[in-house]
């Protein structure tokens, strides 16, 4: 039986990616680049040095990856700090949750700028317990470390808790994790996740409940 559950934060607990995109086309603006279209799918899995060698690559050179990084997350902060606001029905579920004393996370590979953000915008200490980062942890996703790190933060074995992701190296880190993964389609298509091995794959939270994750 599920103890706990683990919650990626962007494409899960809130729909930001609209705007990390608008905040990578800002920072291009910002450096006169206007030769890419918004399109995040193209970068996803590469490291910042990819993506800016491509999107600002004289920016690149003379700043480097890490500057740049720190330019663009800001410059997101920005914009979607006045906006940011929990997935539709995630509050009904997360209620739902809390009344059968299931303990919860977040287990984000952001910033703690990012997440710390979100958490304070959208009062997520009214039901969560935990919450880890990148700055928590050696290595980030796919490897199983937030994941193991928040269940530990919760007081849980791994096995008792199930993750909820969007993306492929989080259902591949929750798997590593030994946990059960629940995958919204919110960034990827639902052929994706169910070939990358979730146990289960919604379209919004109204698909799922306690007697629905009970079974998993």
């Amino acid at each position: 039986m599920f103890k706990g559950l683990i919650f990626d934060m962007d494409g899960v607990l809130v729909d930001s990616m609209p705007y990390h995109a608008q905040a990578f086309v800002l920072l291009c603006q910002r450096y006169e680049e206007h030769g890419w279209d918004g399109d995040l799918s193209y970068f996803a899995g590469r490291g910042l040095e990819d993506v800016f060698s491509v999107l600002l690559p004289k920016q690149m050179e003379l700043m480097g990856a890490e500057a740049l990084g720190e330019e663009k997350e800001s410059l997101y902060r920005e914009i979607y700090g006045p906006k940011a606001e929990l997935m539709p029905m995630l509050k009904e579920f997360l209620e739902e949750m809390k009344a059968h004393g299931i303990k919860c996370s977040v287990g984000s590979s952001g910033s703690f700028e990012n997440v710390d953000m979100v958490w304070k915008a959208c009062e997520l200490e009214r039901w969560f317990e935990a919450r880890v980062c990148a700055n928590d942890v050696t290595h980030c996703k796919p490897s199983p470390e937030i994941f193991l790190t928040a269940a530990e933060r919760l007081g849980l074995q791994p096995e008792e808790c199930i993750v909820f992701e969007d993306a492929l190296s989080g259902v591949e880190a929750a798997k590593a994790a030994g946990m059960k993964v629940v995958t919204l389609t919110t960034t990827l298509p639902r052929q994706s996740l169910e070939e990358a091995g979730s146990d289960l794959v919604i379209d919004s939270f109204k698909e799922v409940n306690y007697e629905i994750l009970s079974k998993l």
